[in-house]
């Protein structure tokens, strides 16, 4: 009986020291987590701050000087965790230009705080600030131009630009207005076969071609036409009037370059082989050279990479002439007959250019008096001459011979016995 009183008591006795060791640990427990949630933590961040009414400072003639991304440093402390999942953009900080006179150069302008995340503090609020330049507020204005990019469908050609308006209004910081020489946009020809018509945004460059986006530009956008045409390769024909003097000779005139690219409609262009120019007046002309005519466009039509006129080569001869003393040719006599000329000899006069006249040959030409059909008697014949091409008789002395025919004595055949 006593020893089963001793084991009870004994099993009484682990079980309350289970319950108390329970507890004690329960105890630490929470000892040690109401201590860890009560750490503060203190930390620095770097917040961005949004500048509000930039445009209030025309006011005072004054503009922003920069477009930077102006940030502050701000320290804040919390209890843990909270503090450690605070980020830069769970905060919104703010500078309004509207609610300060600024003045040219530095301006330090207080900061407002518009959003905090909960269970955190801001330690420096009260000293929070951001330093923004002005510069002197400048307006002027500038041409718009069009940068192009890409090419038309083969076969076709894009045409001059046109943009509306032509000039722009820039405002701003007196040292970027200073800066712009120009503002422009780009256009895509992506190989179009039709007018590009497009209303495109403005960006302002500087004179070393910077872009420069702090600046006001009024309109900030352009209409821009950019016509395409069907092109097509034609000949350059040289008109003429008036004559050349007398003794010269037009051995060439051509046009330089004497093909030229034309663009229009479709309708028109397919109508055109060649195109002519303005005439060139030969009674002025007196040595060989060039010189500069128009060429005539139809409607619709447009030269393209070539001026309205051409130059036009023109070379020359001088037309000189030459005396010539031959003997004179029988042809076509029957060769039942004799005949006798009572002149052999037959004297001309040539004329041509000098290049040809030098080279001709006396086998060049022939001079006879063709007998064909005449029998025995006495005629008086002409005399033929025939020259080379581009050479022409001025005159000739005798015109015609006096012929002489006869039969020829009958000559018995010998017999051999």
């Amino acid at each position: 009986m006593d020893g089963e009183g001793e084991v009870v008591e004994e099993k009484r006795k682990q079980k309350w020291i289970i319950i108390i060791s329970c507890i004690v640990v329960s105890f630490c427990l929470w000892l040690y987590i109401s201590s860890v949630n009560n750490i503060i933590k203190t930390v620095k961040i770097t917040v961005p701050v949004t500048i509000l009414n930039t445009e209030s400072v025309s006011q005072y003639k004054l503009a922003v000087l920069s477009d930077k991304k102006y940030t502050v440093s701000i320290t804040v402390k919390g209890v843990l965790p909270y503090i450690d999942e605070v980020k830069a953009d769970n905060f919104k900080i703010i500078a309004d230009l509207g609610d300060y006179a600024v003045k040219k150069g530095e301006n330090k302008i207080p900061l407002s705080i518009k959003e905090i995340p909960q269970n955190v503090n801001i330690i420096n609020k009260d000293t929070l600030w951001v330093t923004i330049y002005m510069d002197d507020l400048e307006e002027k204005s500038v041409p718009v131009k069009v940068n192009i990019v890409g090419n038309v469908k083969d076969g076709y050609s894009a045409l001059d630009t046109v943009v509306t308006p032509k000039e722009v209004n820039i405002s701003g910081a007196a040292k970027y207005v200073d800066s712009i020489s120009s503002v422009y946009t780009n256009i895509d020809l992506k190989d179009s076969e039709k007018d590009i018509n497009m209303t495109l945004p403005l960006q302002a460059s500087s004179e070393s071609d910077t872009a420069i986006s702090n600046i006001k530009i009024q309109p900030s956008v352009v209409s821009v036409l950019t016509p395409v045409r069907k092109t097509k390769l034609v000949s350059v024909n040289v008109t003429t009037k008036g004559n050349i003097d007398k003794n010269l000779n037009m051995k060439s005139i051509i046009a330089v370059p004497d093909k030229v690219k034309i663009a229009g409609t479709d309708s028109v262009i397919d109508s055109i082989t060649k195109l002519d120019t303005e005439p060139v007046d030969l009674s002025t002309i007196s040595d060989s050279g060039t010189l500069n005519t128009k060429i005539i466009l139809p409607d619709g039509v447009k030269l393209l990479n070539n001026s309205d006129t051409v130059q036009v080569k023109v070379t020359l001869e001088n037309v000189i002439q030459k005396n010539y003393s031959m003997d004179i040719q029988t042809k076509n006599l029957s060769d039942a007959y004799n005949v006798t000329l009572n002149n052999t000899k037959e004297s001309f006069i040539v004329s041509g250019t000098q290049s040809t006249i030098e080279g001709i040959k006396n086998e060049d030409i022939s001079c006879y008096v063709d007998l064909n059909s005449l029998g025995e008697g006495d005629y008086d014949v002409p005399i033929t001459i025939i020259l080379p091409d581009g050479v022409n008789k001025l005159s000739q002395s005798p015109s015609t011979v006096k012929v002489s025919i006869k039969k020829k004595d009958s000559v018995s055949p010998s017999v051999t016995q």
